[in-house]
């Protein structure tokens, strides 16, 4: 039965993992640069 769900509607299931993928990217991609600069400031 969840599997049945899950194909059911898998359009808004695939949007939320992109989603979240895309705002942790974007979450480790702008942190980088800070750490590495209070890295060398330290």
């Amino acid at each position: 039965m969840k599997n049945r769900s899950i194909l059911c509607c898998p359009d808004s299931t695939v949007l939320f993992l992109l989603l979240f993928y895309s705002i942790m990217l974007r979450a480790v991609l702008g942190l980088f640069p800070y750490l590495g600069k209070d890295f060398y400031v330290l």
